[in-house]
């Protein structure tokens, strides 16, 4: 079978997809390790036997709703590959807004004297794009990444050694591991409502870690509490900045309402027009 027979074969058991053409050039490009411009200059060539073996191994995967960042074992995140696997969730375009609205403020980029560095915490790290990116961004940043799952970390610490990130791993439950006050907290928690989590599609809850999505009954568990808890671990004027979802932004306006330790509440919407994305501010006391 050559490159050109291999694209349309894939193209067509792949139909029921919303882009089978992309998701094809994929799954080909990875299993030949070429870039797609040479899927169609080098069309007449045939493929080995064990490179086609792979990619309709790969073509299979991706029938049973197997996400392709998976099947592959990377997703890009702002600009770098970020290795993922079943123990992390994979990355999304939300969530880079949230690290571009970061490395966009002053507050941060301003922090470039080496002996005054900002302090960041990472809550619920992942595959620590979050953190990664920030690190990279940031160059004279103190960068700590906290998570519940041991495994997560374990690939987290990876993708920090592959692309030469220094970051602190930390293991825990949210903020209890973090010692030292900082100057931003950024998340993206855990905010799909339990009883929504059957109704996603397969590729989401057949294959993404549950406790990366699950954020209990109003799917605001750990929004509340990181809301409750930041201020007690942020230097004064510091930030609180997190990802939450659909409709969730009311509530979460009301819980910093009735919490004196904030400012400057912010919501931002993401790039279809939906709020995604708040930032608030630390008040100077933040003991009450």
């Amino acid at each position: 079978m050559t490159i050109a027979e291999a694209l349309a074969w894939g193209i067509t058991q792949l139909s029921s997809f919303e882009d089978p053409r992309l998701e094809t050039e994929v799954l080909l490009t990875n299993n030949l390790q070429l870039p797609t411009t040479k899927l169609i200059s080098q069309g007449d060539q045939v493929i080995q036997e064990k490179l086609l073996a792979n990619f309709k191994s790969s073509i299979a995967r991706r029938l049973a709703h197997e996400p392709t960042a998976y099947i592959v074992g990377y997703q890009p995140f702002m600009g770098i590959d970020i290795k993922v696997d079943r123990r992390v969730l994979i990355p999304r375009p939300e969530t880079e807004l949230l690290v571009e609205k970061i490395i966009s403020n002053p507050k941060f980029t301003n922090h470039l004297i080496p002996y005054s560095p900002i302090i960041v915490a990472d809550v619920g790290t992942g595959s620590g794009c979050i953190a990664i990116t920030l690190a990279k961004e940031l160059p004279t940043a103190r960068v700590t990444a906290i998570d519940l799952s041991p495994s997560a970390l374990e690939l987290a610490k990876e993708n920090a050694a592959a692309h030469n990130a220094q970051i602190t791993f930390l293991e825990g439950d949210l903020l209890a591991p973090l010692k030292e006050k900082v100057d931003l907290i950024v998340s993206n928690p855990p905010y799909i409502p339990t009883a929504d989590l059957t109704g996603l599609e397969p590729e989401v809850k057949d294959w993404e870690p549950i406790s990366a999505l699950d954020g209990g009954a109003d799917g605001l568990a750990y929004i509340r509490r990181l809301i409750k808890d930041a201020p007690a671990h942020l230097n004064p004027g510091g930030k609180l900045m997190f990802e939450f979802g659909f409709g969730q932004s009311a509530a979460i306006r009301q819980f910093f309402s009735i919490n004196p330790n904030y400012t400057d509440i912010i919501i931002i919407n993401d790039y279809a027009g939906i709020p995604r994305i708040c930032s608030a501010t630390a008040l100077g006391n933040n003991i009450a």
